[in-house]
């Protein structure tokens, strides 16, 4: 895809260490405070969140281990730190470890991304960037896996299998008078009963295993954002997700979703 639907196009993606954040604001004379900030005082401006990070860090939270501070404006608009707000929420956890500038939302957010694209520019070798501990940014990169198995499906299709196609190609697993068969080999298939056997019993299964991959999006909404009919929305964060776990198919009842595209 061209175009990132997974990450906000303004809100800076802050990898670089605290110290050196933390450096170039006093260098840039921009004060900030260390605070303890009530959970339910801060405003989240993200609207994805992908849920199997968000189980990972708070993995982390019940083995005792410390998660960076999140970034907020002076009225606390969450900058930076999503997914740790959320883990930290569902935590059960009454405040949160954070970095509050004093400053409004829009001059924060121009701060703190100019920050990080000089740190960027000073770290932009592979070995650095292997370092790089902050995992709130990285929304393509799945923590959880899940069980999957390799076969070769016979499986029929009505329209011509599509290649490169961004949201995916469907199939049924059982014969329809007019649909043409398909041998299909799927080196990681993924069986949508393993996350919950209620996914393929829903009027529309991708929809609700979207639901359990990004349970906090306003899919219709983001959808208009987009520009993108609501169905085809849907199946391309879908597809690209089960892309990004390499699930190059999705079996739910009597279907299946090819979401790498053939090679």
């Amino acid at each position: 895809m061209e175009n990132n639907i997974y990450k906000p196009k303004t809100l800076p993606q802050i990898s670089a260490p605290f110290s050196y954040v933390a450096h170039h604001l006093n260098d840039m004379g921009h004060p900030y405070e260390l605070v303890g900030a009530n959970v339910d005082s801060i405003n989240p401006s993200q609207a994805f969140i992908d849920s199997d990070l968000v189980h990972e860090l708070m993995d982390q939270l019940k083995n005792g281990e410390d998660l960076k501070a999140i970034w907020l404006d002076k009225d606390n608009n969450a900058l930076d730190g999503h997914h740790r707000h959320a883990a930290y929420t569902l935590n059960k956890n009454t405040h949160i470890p954070a970095v509050r500038l004093k400053t409004d939302k829009e001059n924060a957010i121009k701060v703190l991304s100019e920050i990080q694209r000089k740190y960027d520019s000073e770290n932009n070798s592979d070995f650095i960037n292997s370092l790089q501990e902050d995992q709130d940014t990285s929304m393509y990169v799945p923590e959880k896996v899940h069980k999957t198995s390799k076969d070769t499906i016979k499986a029929f299709r009505k329209k011509p299998v599509v290649e490169r196609c961004i949201s995916g190609n469907f199939f049924a697993l059982k014969e329809i008078p007019g649909y043409k068969p398909y041998e299909i080999e799927l080196d990681s298939i993924l069986n949508t009963d393993d996350i919950d056997p209620k996914i393929k019993k829903e009027m529309n299964p991708v929809a609700a295993l979207g639901k359990v991959w990004f349970p906090n999006l306003n899919f219709e909404a983001k959808a208009k954002d987009m520009e993108m009919g609501i169905d085809d929305f849907i199946n391309t964060i879908v597809a690209e997700k089960a892309r990004t776990k390499k699930i190059d198919g999705i079996l739910y009842g009597d279907k299946l979703l090819q979401t790498i595209d053939p090679k």
